[in-house]
């Protein structure tokens, strides 16, 4: 396959267990680093989902194959920003994701 992805992003797990008091803990795990495109939305569109969201949304478009098991409970660590996946469609081309992807708040 050709690579022509221009942005590098780190896909993220948690694993929840319990801390040393017996109360519950998560622990965001690295899982893989994928190269995808990282748009953001534009315009009238995004005004509406920040509303919506609480946060800065981005498109993100990757291959299927480099994480299949990609799912609304990971999230997408990219630069200094994590991004909680909103929403995950297969793209309008063959073996694509395209993720809605939400910024957190800080």
């Amino acid at each position: 396959m050709i690579n022509h992805w221009v942005d590098r992003i780190t896909i993220q797990r948690a694993t929840v267990g319990t801390d040393e008091i017996g109360g519950q803990s998560t622990t965001w795990n690295d899982e893989a680093i994928v190269w995808c495109d990282v748009n953001d939305v534009k315009g009238n569109q995004r005004v509406e989902m920040e509303q919506i969201v609480n946060g800065r949304p981005y498109v993100v478009e990757m291959y299927k194959d480099d994480f299949p098991t990609l799912t609304e409970n990971d999230r997408i660590k990219y630069g200094d920003e994590i991004l909680n996946i909103h929403s995950i469609e297969s793209s309008t081309q063959k073996n694509r994701f395209k993720i809605i992807a939400i910024t957190t708040r800080k």
